[in-house]
């Protein structure tokens, strides 16, 4: 019983004892590594064999301030290789390496160039400038001797100070060193930095000389084709036979290739280009890779309507096991068949067919990102009734119209796409306030109408009349496309009586905003009334008295008298507007 307490203070002293024994662990740890460290810089400094100099180098650490000191010395060391790991060490040590930089300096003019190399990019790090280091890295591009890795760490950084032509053979060279065999875990630094570099000579430079080179070499790699499809993919326009030789990408067997190839055509926006294309995406979403799938489904989800040929092959997808892959499917769904786009009536109906069922089961998918997509995909389809969705405008009436011929629909489409423009009203709106020549013809040969109500603000003519931009009693004589777009409506049959809800019709919006005697003529011509006054019983001259321009000469040379009961009112009204009496006074004699 008297060994009992013993024990248990015994037990009570473990955790101590314990801790004591971790701590000089430690310490024998770290007097052994300060050992080793010390034997290191013993063997730099005095041991005759290169190799074990070497050795000692690449083995010390560039954070320990002692051994960046030795690296220092190591600069003036007899043998190359020696010198070049130590400049490597002093470029890893970055700003440590700052009180070496007369040692640094003095190793740009070292006879091998892979020393120079290192060296330059150590000083860069500390704070020299490129254009300081350009003529030491220039002598190790043109050096026989330098390294394929010398010349490309010279190479990316030469760009602005070489030709972009002696700089991609050497980053290419390095690309291929690093992709031989496979990109791993212990290269893929070193492919990420060509990558970059690549990036930045072809953006930086623009310089379409460099294509040659990295086209062959695409054709000629055997690991490299996704580091060299992003480079040429950064040119705009892209290369010639691009797309061609993107699909050929298609059938390579690593995935990783396909899927780039994939993301490349994807921006290819043209749509001949897309109609060569988006068949083969569509192959690959049977694709036995995943990634590869998804990406087909994103670059064709992308290109909208053009990918219209797709929908079905995507549609086949909807039940997939993966959540992904089905809201995937939905987002692209409702991209293709997204009501706004300018795409043909008859492709819209057919992909709206094949889209709004598989949305709708969607909208109960056990998934609730599916259900999520499913939802936010349907809007962008629009009603189930018919009628278009708009975002900017509350309308009741449909300002579609049938287009004179699937030709003039289709040349249509194809100039809104081209302007990057969306088929809805609100769009359309857009483009008869800013008085676009080209865009209103574009969406009257798409199928808007030339006489229905745009966004409840009344007719085409009077929508583009209403604008800021279409006539002012100041601007003589009426700008040129506001009587082009008058004409090209009126030509498109365009009601000249219609109006909007406060009966304001085309000559009277016209004499209210001040156009020109010769605009105005145009609206006469056509069949305008010029007595017809809007809700408030104001006629077209009414409308543009306050203003007395000269445009209203023209109703006055059409006949239009003011009311004998309005004369009165109007000459005391406008007795401070010389122009307005004027006007009264002309449209009171017989």
């Amino acid at each position: 019983m008297r060994r009992l307490p013993i024990l248990l203070l015994a037990l009570a002293t473990l955790p101590v004892f314990a801790f004591d024994l971790e701590k000089w662990a430690d310490q024998l740890a770290n007097k052994q590594m300060e050992s080793w460290k010390r034997e290191k810089l013993e063997t730099i400094a005095k041991d005759p064999d290169p190799a074990a100099r070497l050795k000692a180098v690449e083995g010390l650490s560039s954070t320990d301030a002692d051994a960046v000191m030795a690296f220092a010395a190591a600069l003036s060391d007899r043998d190359a290789k020696v010198r070049q790991a130590a400049a490597k060490q002093l470029w890893s040590a970055g700003k440590r390496g700052e009180p070496y930089r007369p040692q640094l300096v003095k190793a740009l003019d070292d006879t091998d160039p892979n020393v120079v190399a290192n060296a330059a990019g150590a000083l860069q790090t500390i704070g020299m400038k490129e254009a300081e280091l350009a003529p030491a890295r220039k002598r190790v591009l043109e050096a026989p001797d330098a390294s394929v890795s010398a010349r490309f760490l010279v190479a990316r950084n030469l760009v602005g100070y070489e030709p972009p032509a002696n700089l991609v053979g050497p980053m290419i060279a390095y690309l291929e060193s690093n992709t031989r065999d496979s990109v791993g875990d212990k290269n893929r630094h070193n492919v990420e930095l060509v990558e970059r570099a690549l990036e930045r000579l072809v953006k930086n430079t623009k310089d379409r000389k460099v294509i040659q080179p990295l086209w062959e070499a695409l054709l000629e790699t055997r690991n490299a084709h996704v580091q060299l499809m992003k480079a040429l993919g950064h040119f705009e326009p892209r290369p010639e036979d691009w797309t061609r030789a993107l699909l050929r990408q298609l059938e390579n067997p690593n995935a990783r290739v396909r899927k780039e190839a994939l993301a490349q055509l994807g921006t290819v926006k043209h749509e001949k280009e897309v109609a060569a294309w988006a068949p083969r995406a569509g192959e690959l979403l049977q694709d036995p890779e995943s990634s590869v799938r998804s990406e087909a489904l994103w670059v064709l989800g992308n290109q909208g309507g053009l990918a219209a040929s797709e929908a079905e092959k995507i549609a086949a997808l909807a039940s997939d096991a993966s959540p992904g892959m089905r809201r995937s499917v939905v987002r692209a769904l409702g991209e293709i068949a997204e009501a706004k786009q300018a795409i043909p009536a008859a492709t819209k109906a057919r992909v709206t067919a094949i889209a709004r069922p598989i949305l709708v089961a969607a909208e109960s998918d056990a998934d609730k990102d599916v259900r999520e997509e499913a939802k936010y995909a349907l809007k962008k389809l629009g009603a189930d009734d018919g009628k278009t969705v708009t975002a900017s405008f509350r309308t009741t009436t449909a300002v579609t119209a049938a287009p004179a011929s699937p030709a003039a629909e289709g040349a249509g489409m194809a100039a809104l796409r081209a302007r990057k423009v969306t088929f809805d009203e609100s769009s359309y709106y857009r483009a008869l306030s800013k008085v676009d020549v080209e865009l209103v013809r574009a969406f009257l040969d798409a199928g808007m109408s030339p006489s229905n109500s745009v966004a409840d603000n009344g007719p085409p003519i009077r929508v583009m009349l209403f604008s800021s931009e279409g006539c002012a009693p100041n601007v003589r004589p009426t700008k040129a496309e506001t009587k082009a777009i008058v004409k090209l409506l009126l030509d498109r049959g365009a009601d000249i009586h219609a109006a909007d809800k406060n009966g304001n019709n085309a000559l009277t919006e016209a004499a209210s905003k001040g156009c020109d005697r010769e605009l105005i003529r145009m609206l006469i011509k056509a069949g305008a009334k010029i007595n017809v006054g809007n809700s408030s019983g104001l006629s077209p001259f009414e409308m543009g008295l306050w203003m007395g321009h000269d445009g209203l000469e023209e109703l006055i040379a059409a006949g239009y008298r003011l009311p004998p009961d309005k004369v009165k009112v109007y000459l005391d009204g406008y007795k401070d507007r010389p122009a307005a009496i004027t006007m009264v006074k002309k449209a009171t004699k017989k």
